[in-house]
């Protein structure tokens, strides 16, 4: 906890390329796997299938503290996968710079 006033300092902008299609996102963290359990949280992306032939990009995009702390609490009643700071991706191909 005490880490984190410097790692919300932290800025990514992504350049991103998702089936073909590009954008850029300037984000907090970003994640690529293949499971709904990232870190040792349950549910993160709720529709990962480790069996889909997929890989799922997740992205916390750069917010205010207050929409961070609401991304939170959307997390643990299982609704962060409606906000606008949280979009999933499900798809066969990433290619990424940062």
């Amino acid at each position: 906890m005490t880490q984190l006033p410097q790692q919300l300092s932290t800025n990514l902008h992504l350049n991103v390329t998702v089936d073909n299609e590009s954008f850029e996102e300037d984000a907090y963290m970003f994640v690529i796997t293949n499971t709904n359990r990232v870190g040792g949280f349950d549910g993160i992306i709720p529709f990962a299938d480790i069996n889909d032939g997929k890989l799922d990009l997740v992205i916390v995009k750069r917010c205010s503290i207050t929409d961070l702390i609401a991304l939170i609490k959307d997390y643990r009643f299982g609704k962060h996968d409606k906000s606008p700071f949280y979009p999933l991706y499900s798809r066969t191909t990433y290619s990424h710079y940062l």
